[in-house]
């Protein structure tokens, strides 16, 4: 896998995945962000098995692959770079190798062909509503006093959203609940 990227697209990319993972982890995939490199650009993917955060950017692609490495040294190493431009080297010992003007880091990484890393499956969503996040907001707000936070089941911890349509008219539904729901 090689590619180059802009600086401040990648950093930028990066936290907007970053706190998914957590570092006190016992399954090192999931303290790690999966880089894929293939067509006109790369996705960044970081789960904790209860959510995955993905995002697409635009690099230029020499050699398409996969790789996981890392997610909070490579956060760190990416801000501490002066160059505009990144480019990326994954060899063929687990090595991702970063260089950056006259700046080089090698990374240990992980094989992600191996691993069991989650991704984000692709849904056909058969409805959909354009909200601002000033209404999500509210609607949230609205629904939160009740939330659950015993942490016993996942019921009884989130937020039901269920978008209704009935011909144009489009109505978003929300519930929570702080009664355990039994299994």
């Amino acid at each position: 896998m090689i590619f180059t990227i802009n600086k401040y697209t990648l950093e930028y990319g990066i936290r907007d995945i970053i706190n998914v993972i957590e570092q006190i982890n016992n399954i090192d995939e999931l303290k790690c962000i999966k880089i894929t490199a293939k067509d006109s650009g790369i996705t960044l993917t970081s789960t904790d098995l209860d959510i995955t955060s993905c995002v697409n950017l635009e690099a230029q692609i020499s050699t398409h692959g996969e790789v996981l490495v890392g997610g909070k040294i490579l956060f760190d190493i990416i801000k501490k770079l002066n160059s505009d431009s990144i480019h990326f080297i994954k060899s063929d010992n687990d090595l991702l190798e970063i260089r950056s003007n006259k700046s080089r880091y090698k990374i240990k990484c992980l094989d992600s062909a191996g691993s069991e890393y989650f991704e984000i499956e692709d849904v056909d969503f058969d409805k959909t509503i354009q909200l601002q996040g000033c209404e999500l907001a509210t609607l949230l707000n609205n629904a939160k006093i009740s939330i659950g936070n015993q942490g016993a089941s996942y019921a009884t911890g989130g937020v039901f959203l269920q978008l209704i349509t009935n011909g144009e008219a489009k109505e978003v539904r929300v519930v929570s609940t702080n009664v355990p729901v039994a299994e």
